[in-house]
Parts: structure tokens; C-alpha cells; sequence
């Protein structure tokens, strides 16, 4: 289920770069998630980790980073 993905892909995330993630869910869809990383002070490597790791969780996934640090994942089962 997709709640214990978010769950597992944050708790790697925090594990493996010690950045604490959270994540909220729209009201109104609760297909619509958002994740949220405060605090990243090596941007490039977060990002960089993030897109290695991003596969293990959601193989026909969508990554997507901006260069002002703002990730999007779109998790497809």
C-alpha cells in the first residue's frame, strides 16, 4: 500500500542520509501525497541519492528535481 512505501522510502531516505523526511496527505485525494525534506545542506547529493534510490520503490515511477531543491515522485505500482 502506498502509505507503507512512503513510510519505507522515508525511513531509508533518513538512514541513509540522516535527513528526516515527513509527509502529508490532500484531504480530498488520497492518492495525492507530498513529501517533505527540511534541512538539506548538500543538495546535489540528496538529489543524487534520491534519484538512485527512487527506482527501488516504484520501478515505472516518475522523478522529476528542480534546481531550487523541490523534488516531485510520482510512485506507480
Amino acid at each position: 500500500d502506498l502509505a507503507r512505501t512512503l513510510h519505507n522510502l522515508q525511513a531509508d531516505v533518513g538512514e541513509q542520509t540522516g535527513i528526516a523526511g515527513r509527509f502529508l496527505r490532500k484531504a480530498d485525494d488520497p492518492w495525492t501525497w507530498m513529501e517533505i525534506y527540511e534541512n538539506v545542506t548538500d543538495v546535489p547529493a540528496f538529489d543524487a541519492w534520491l534519484q538512485r534510490s527512487f527506482g527501488d520503490y516504484s520501478p515505472n515511477g516518475i522523478y522529476h528535481s528542480a534546481e531550487s531543491g523541490v523534488y516531485y515522485l510520482v510512485l506507480i505500482n
